[in-house]
């Protein structure tokens, strides 16, 4: 493995430009170095020789230019541009390469680059480059052709808006996180044979000034890498919900995606809710890349007395192989399958299928969004036992839950 290697040269000047060279080339990185290192505007601060250490080299020796090879070990020059543009944006950047296409300008210059010279350059051009980017400005040669320039701005320009716009989610992610703006609701998950309320699932709601449904939220949340924290704020919030309410003795059922629930720091979130009082719901539109890694969190909440559910089954292919390698305690049938099931022959005999096979594996079936009589009476007679759905109970505080009674 190469390293990144910090160098012992002092500095000339006080005000010197530090520069960290990136190439995997022996001869060529001696060679840039010597021609660097005898002009008294700069300091070598560092040398790397592949994508790894270059990325480390821009953390630890703290460099105001980067002479950065294309192509390079660990996923070549356009790696480290990208890590650069993320993480030390002011650092300025020189792609160098023994190419001059305009194909490879333009990789770099969408990865971030600043200034892009060739390896046969004169010491003088390589010299006049780094100077000239350290200052601000953005210099391509030898390729300079209005239309290298203008993909240049037009790739600058949206890398630019694309990070901003990043940063902005990310912001309205975290500041939905903070206290007033987001609350727990609950919906009764009811015994359909006798009205007897057995669990309560917990929702989140999200203030309306945002603009976006809690469906919305999660999916941004997950595709921003933020779903621990949003996740982790809403079973805060159940958690706070339920002793306001003194209801701790309840059996509450959360939803938690895969990704988060194998989050180290989810099982403090669990500390709240009482094991044998929990249900975990795993969507099915959430993807598992490792169903034993699940099923081993999941095997170990189960011994502390928490059940697990799937979510949405009937709405996709996922749900299927959830519960084939998850072994759930609940399924629960998806609103789109429970929807005109009296009605539709196609969605009863579904319905069937998924109840017997529950049945032989010892687990028990949810159907969700029960919204008429006539479902539920389907729902009865397939043999279902528990149902949920604006028909039965909307979801709401828990205080005004726990004063009702249900009728079926």
């Amino acid at each position: 493995m190469m390293f990144f290697k910090r160098t012992g040269k002092p500095r000339q000047r006080p005000d010197s430009i530090r520069v960290l060279v990136a190439e995997d080339d022996a001869l060529v990185l001696d060679a840039l170095t010597t021609i660097i290192g005898s002009d008294q505007d700069f300091t070598v601060v560092g040398t790397a020789h592949d994508a790894d250490s270059a990325i480390a080299g821009i953390i630890g020796a703290a460099p105001d230019l980067v002479l950065l090879d294309v192509r390079m070990p660990g996923g070549g020059g356009e790696r480290v541009a990208q890590s650069i543009c993320e993480t030390r944006p002011a650092v300025r950047i020189v792609a160098i390469s023994s190419h001059d296409d305009e194909h490879t300008i333009e990789t770099m210059i969408a990865a971030g680059a600043h200034g892009y010279v060739t390896k046969d350059s004169k010491p003088e051009k390589i010299l006049d480059t780094l100077k000239r980017v350290a200052s601000g400005e953005t210099i391509f040669t030898p390729i300079t052709s209005e239309n290298v320039v203008r993909k240049y701005a037009q790739s600058s320009q949206r890398l630019k808006e694309e990070r901003q716009m990043r940063r902005t989610r990310e912001e309205r992610v975290r500041k939905v996180c903070e206290p007033g703006y987001m609350t727990s609701v609950f919906q009764p998950i009811v015994d359909i044979r006798n009205g007897e309320i057995v669990m309560y699932e917990a929702l989140t709601r999200f203030d309306p000034m945002f603009g976006m449904n809690p469906q919305q939220w999660f999916e941004e949340a997950e595709e921003l890498g933020m779903s621990a924290l949003l996740e982790a704020t809403a079973l805060a919030n159940t958690a706070t919900a339920m002793t306001m309410a003194d209801a701790n003795d309840i059996t509450v059922s959360l939803n938690v995606s895969p990704g988060t629930l194998l989050d180290p720091e989810m099982a403090n979130c669990f500390l709240a809710f009482t094991p044998d009082h929990m249900v975990v719901e795993i969507t099915e539109h959430a993807r598992i890349n490792d169903y034993g890694l699940v099923k081993a969190v999941a095997e170990k909440l189960h011994d502390r007395g928490t059940r697990l559910a799937i979510d949405d089954a009937g709405a996709g292919f996922a749900s299927l192989r959830h519960i084939l390698d998850l072994n759930p305690d609940l399924i629960k049938l998806d609103i789109s399958l429970v929807r005109s099931i009296d009605t539709d022959p196609a969605r009863h005999a579904l319905a069937a299928g998924l109840t017997t096979f529950a049945q032989e594996i010892g687990a028990e079936i949810v159907a969700e969004g029960i919204e008429t009589r006539e479902e539920l009476d389907a729902l009865c007679d397939l043999g279902v036992h528990y149902g949920q759905g604006y028909y039965l109970a909307r979801p709401a505080p828990l205080e005004e839950l726990m004063k009702i009674e249900i009728s079926v």
